[in-house]
């Protein structure tokens, strides 16, 4: 019989997963350990190589060097943006150790470390042996997660704060419902966050997904709607005063606009050209998160279809936490307010990855 408190949150039975006899839990544990053991290792090489800044990095480091903590709540000058906690932390690196390449890059190294493990944690609990092993080796050895992790930038710091929030609301969505307690956390909480990272609000609105599923399925007492009220009171105010203090000036810049015009979602398309460039636009997605080949590609492809859809029928509160923030960036990029560009999306492609693994395992 399934746990009652698991099928709340939507989470697949555990006969689901056919197991692999060449692959046993035990084999599996300790490869998904060298696996990571290795991710990490890489990260470190690459950080500790210590290679020249590029010019975004040396602009942003600029701004940290001419502001204090304070002027970091406002605007950067030289055509650069880091949320206000983000920038306080790599200023402090960069007080406390200098303006070298390790210095400036030790907090995206962290990020990106820590990020390793959330996603092999995650990877664990969702998919088969083999699978997670797969999956994480996908993210341990992908050159765009290598290379932000070791880049002065707000990217991998996005990456974790992303899967921390899918792996704590995986956590919530286990229990039979949101507390008092829950709730405040994950008020302040998500309030918070989205200053360290911008992003955060699309992954916040996964959570708010996956909890809205949760309540209205369980036929929950008016008060738990009221705590989604005050979550979402809480997360769309801070997320507006953000936007109102650093975004808005930005936004709609004819400099910043013709820069990603390339890089806006052609949605829809009115055209077959349009038609074309948002193939491209999708596929490029998949491509930058899983591998370049026409094989990786077709695989990908059809493993993000069939996994989605099987996720949306056998845990429609786990597909929503993963797809929903995909979908909201997609549509903040339609309509002009984000860009496609591969760093930019970098925080849903460790999402992207855990589906397609979710759709290839239905086939090992």
């Amino acid at each position: 019989m399934r746990n009652p408190v698991v099928a709340a949150a939507g989470a697949l039975p555990a006969d689901w997963r056919r197991p692999l006899t060449w692959l046993a839990p035990p084999v599996g544990r300790a490869a998904l350990g060298g696996v990571l053991v290795l991710g990490a290792a890489l990260r470190l090489a690459v950080w500790w190589q210590a290679r020249s800044f590029f010019i975004d990095e040396t602009n942003l480091l600029r701004n940290y060097a001419e502001r204090g903590y304070a002027g970091l709540w406002q605007p950067l000058h030289y055509k650069q943006y880091a949320p206000p906690l983000l920038s306080g932390l790599l200023k402090a690196a960069t007080g406390a150790f200098g303006y070298g390449e390790r210095a400036a890059r030790l907090v995206p190294l962290l990020a990106g470390l820590a990020a390793l493990g959330v996603f092999g944690w995650l990877a664990r609990r969702w998919l088969s042996p083999l699978t997670a092993v797969l999956a994480t080796a996908c993210f341990a050895f992908g050159g765009i997660y290598v290379e932000f992790a070791a880049t002065a930038k707000q990217y991998s710091m996005d990456v974790l704060v992303a899967l921390a929030l899918v792996a704590l609301a995986e956590q919530q969505l286990r229990r039979p419902g949101l507390s008092a307690r829950a709730t405040v956390g994950w008020a302040v909480g998500g309030a918070v966050v989205v200053w360290l990272s911008m992003p955060a609000g699309f992954v916040l609105a996964g959570v708010g997904a996956a909890l809205v599923w949760q309540v209205g399925r369980g036929h929950a007492p008016a008060s738990a709607w009221g705590r989604l009220a005050v979550l979402a009171l809480a997360w769309g105010g801070s997320f507006g005063a953000y936007f109102l203090l650093l975004l808005r000036t930005d936004a709609h810049a004819p400099v910043l606009q013709q820069f990603h015009t390339p890089y806006f979602l052609l949605f829809p398309p009115r055209s077959s050209a349009d038609w074309t460039g948002l193939g491209q636009q999708l596929l490029g997605l998949i491509d930058r998160a899983f591998g370049k080949t026409v094989v990786a590609v077709a695989l990908a492809a059809g493993g993000f279809l069939v996994g989605a859809g099987h996720l949306l029928w056998r845990a429609p509160a786990r597909a929503l936490l993963l797809l929903v923030p995909l979908v909201a960036a997609l549509a903040a990029s339609m309509l002009h307010y984000y860009s496609l560009m591969p760093r930019l999306m970098l925080f849903t492609m460790p999402a992207l990855v855990l589906i397609i693994f979710s759709g290839v395992q239905l086939g090992l």
